[in-house]
């Protein structure tokens, strides 16, 4: 019953009560605020893995595809189409990037690992840190371990799409620039 009320609250919350704001806006408002929001990811046909695949990165300068693969996954009220590629640098440096699909479900909450889209975090040590913030407008996720020189960053695309890059042997300035070489475009105009 709380589930369903904090749900609803949300749900109001976000519908037309935010005053002319866009949604973005009104997540910002509620999150900033130390609430929490569910935001509800209506359920599509998954996109086609090969089509996922195809988006992933051919050529990183300085690097080498090592890996790629797809495929989709889930049950009923959870189905996730999922790509993914590895690549390594000649100075030990690795990265995976991933394109993950939750078109298939219903929202994020039957996704423990995509709980960092309805909640904040942020944690701060003199080695670790790890958040929910925006970039470019996009709610994501960061983290990073200076002692291990390995981190990760999420990104929420368009509230369908999740793109990830997860970096070994690497600082962190160099693991977020790669976003630009994802498909977020393409992401985005797919999720129409």
């Amino acid at each position: 019953m709380r589930a369903t009320l904090l749900l609803l609250v949300a749900v109001v919350a976000l519908s037309g009560c935010g005053g002319g704001q866009s949604e973005e806006a009104r997540i910002k408002q509620i999150t900033e605020s130390g609430g929490t929001v569910e935001i509800l990811v209506e359920a599509h046909r998954l996109t086609n893995v090969k089509k996922l695949k195809a988006l992933l990165p051919k050529n990183v300068p300085g690097m080498k595809l090592v890996e790629a693969d797809a495929k989709k996954t889930g049950s009923i009220g959870r189905k996730v189409a999922h790509a993914a590629a590895a690549y390594e640098g000649s100075d030990g440096q690795f990265f995976q990037v991933s394109i993950i699909d939750l078109g298939g479900s219903k929202g994020f909450g039957a996704h423990s690992d995509f709980a960092w889209c309805t909640n904040n975090v942020r944690e701060d040590s003199d080695t670790h840190i790890a958040l929910v913030s925006s970039i470019d407008g996009r709610r994501s996720y960061e983290e990073y371990d200076s002692n291990s020189r390995s981190g990760k960053v999420r990104v929420l695309i368009a509230n369908r799409f999740i793109v990830e890059i997860d970096g070994s042997s690497m600082e962190f300035p160099d693991i977020k620039a790669l976003l630009k070489i994802m498909p977020i475009q393409e992401l985005e105009a797919l999720a129409k």
